[in-house]
This record gives structure tokens, sequence and C-alpha cells, in this order.
């Protein structure tokens, strides 16, 4: 199986090709060796399997702590189970999606988009208090996430403290998320729903288009 599964599923499911991508990551996992790790280390240098180059860069600067040689390879199997979820999800099957973030969890179980990714998968079934804790988990479950995996678990959090009524703390979440993702659309526009609601309350407002259902 070649390197770049990942890459190539990725154009697939762009191009609404889901079947196809999804037959090429059941292939690549089917393959898998069995001891694959998403790291490997030794006294001289650390292989990574990152998912992308925001997420190498900040595991450099995480290893250069210990003054270590970091390669990135490609493909990685947990990101397969990722996007094997996320076309469950777009295929309506909460099953699949489940277990494929699972078997993710299972193989990398600290990587934030996957618990992200649980935590939508969740919101989507209104389980808002489990899918809330899965946002939190995301947020803190790698010291050196990127900005864009730490300013989604904020936004979850913020998604389903709404639905959960706690606006305060949801609007606390989605300021903290715009401290490492300024102007992110998605935030702003949950501010804006935040205000809505509050006015709404004291009767001011009629209505306002539609909130979170998207991934954030």
């Amino acid at each position: 199986m070649a390197e770049d599964f990942n890459a190539t599923a990725s154009t697939l499911i762009g191009e609404k090709r889901l079947d196809e991508a999804k037959a090429l990551l059941e292939q690549a996992l089917a393959e898998k060796p069995a001891d694959w790790r998403p790291v490997l280390a030794d006294e001289d240098e650390e292989v990574v399997y990152c998912w992308d180059m925001q997420e190498f860069l900040a595991c450099c600067a995480e290893s250069r702590k210990d003054d270590g040689r970091v390669v990135w390879v490609h493909g990685s199997y947990s990101r397969a189970c990722y996007l094997l979820a996320y076309i469950a999800v777009e295929q309506r099957n909460a099953e699949a999606a489940f277990q494929a973030l699972q078997k993710g969890l299972e193989l990398e179980p600290d990587h934030p988009h996957l618990w992200c990714e649980m935590g939508h998968l969740l919101q989507l079934l209104q389980r808002h208090d489990e899918a809330l804790q899965c946002y939190v988990r995301a947020e803190g479950v790698r010291a050196w996430a990127t900005s864009e995996q730490k300013g989604r678990a904020l936004r979850g959090q913020g998604i389903n403290l709404i639905d959960l009524g706690r606006l305060d703390e949801a609007e606390a979440a989605l300021k903290r998320s715009l401290e490492v993702e300024p102007e992110n659309p998605n935030a702003l526009h949950e501010l804006g729903y935040i205000a809505h609601l509050r006015r709404q309350a004291e009767g001011q407002s009629p209505s306002l288009d539609s909130h979170g259902a998207a991934r954030s």
C-alpha cells in the first residue's frame, strides 16, 4: 500500500467519491503492520506519523527540549481511522463512525482530532454532556497540540455548552478559542448566537440563523 493513502482518500472525499475512499482506507488498515505505532524513538531520532505540517512543526518544537532529531513519515493509520469515521458520519452510519474512532483512539489515544470527531458524532446524536467531555479531552490530551486543534476543541466545548444552556461557560470557551485562532468565523458566529439567545430571553429578538450542526 502506497504511503499517501490518506492523501488519496482525502482527495476522493473532497470529490464526494466516498465509497472509493472507504475501500482504499479499509485496504490500508487491513495491511497495517501489527506493531505499528504513531511514534518510534531511539537515542538518535524520533520518527513520527504526523497528520499534517502544522502537527509536525508542533511536534518538533516539543522534541527540541530533548535535542532529538525528528523525522516525519506519511501513512498514519490513526488518521485513516479518522477519515473512515468522517465518511461514516457523512453517510449517516453512527455505528461505523464509532467503531472507526475507537480503533483510531486505540492506535493514537492522544490525538486531538480523534477526540474532536468523537465529540462531533456525539453532538449529532444529541448526547451533549458526553460530547462536551470529548472536546475537553481533546483540548488537554496533548501538550503540543496545534492552534487548529486547540481552537476546534474549544469551539466544540462552546457549541455543546450552548446546547446545555450554560451560556456563560460557552462564551468563555469560544473567547478562549479566538485567542488561539483569531477571527475564526465559526467562533464569531456562535458568540453572535449566544448574544441572540440572551436578547431573546429578554424578549428583544425574534429569530436567528442555525447553530452548531457542522464540524466546528
